[in-house]
């Protein structure tokens, strides 16, 4: 829609590149908008002396009220689109403290580095590192609900710490029908050390 409106104003505004006359529409839809209204307003006085009769006020009024609500819709799209990338990063930022306090749980039954036990968690890579992606951390957190699922006696609830099946269940969701990608740059492995449990 935006296009088909800029086709109708090309011929209101030609610049001079390179020595020849050529058609320069805005990069904003505000200023293309602000275009259109004066193209109108040169058509209203203008247009009927000059025999235009295939583009008339009224088509680019048309045109303008259909631009300016595409264009509501987008922002309002965008604005969408940020609301639930905050929202994303707050849950994916509460899962990963989440596995953080998981790995500290799990170090008395699992050892303080890496080895085969660690595989049932989720571990396959020789380490015990927060994965850098978000879904690599859903599933580290899928299988850690497995794991907590299958030794309940393992679970912790304190007052400062909490690590249970339910917990790790509940956290996994922020991941699903998301969006995937790192937002995160740092780049590499995260932190291995748990925070908030020493058992």
């Amino acid at each position: 829609m935006l296009l088909e409106f800029g086709d109708l104003c090309r011929f209101a505004r030609l610049e001079e590149r390179g020595g020849a006359m050529t058609n320069i529409l805005p990069a904003t839809t505000y200023n293309l908008l602000d275009l259109g209204g004066k193209m109108k307003a040169g058509l209203a006085l203008l247009g009927a002396g000059l025999g235009i009769t295939d583009l008339t006020p009224a088509m680019v009024t048309a045109q303008m009220s259909a631009v300016e609500s595409t264009d509501q819709i987008f922002n309002q799209k965008r604005s969408l689109r940020r609301d639930a990338g905050t929202a994303l990063r707050s849950a994916d930022t509460a899962g990963e403290a989440l596995l953080l306090k998981a790995i500290s749980v799990l170090k008395p039954h699992f050892g303080q580095q890496w080895n085969s036990k660690w595989i049932p968690a989720g571990f396959t890579g020789n380490s015990i590192a927060v994965p850098s992606t978000i879904t690599s951390r859903t599933g580290l957190l899928k299988s850690f609900a497995k794991v907590f699922t299958a030794n309940p006696t393992w679970e912790v609830s304190t007052a400062d710490v909490q690590v249970t099946a339910a917990l790790l269940a509940s956290a996994q969701g922020f991941g699903d029908g998301g969006e995937q990608s790192e937002y995160r740059a740092d780049g590499g492995g995260r932190r291995e050390e748990g925070a908030g449990y020493g058992g």
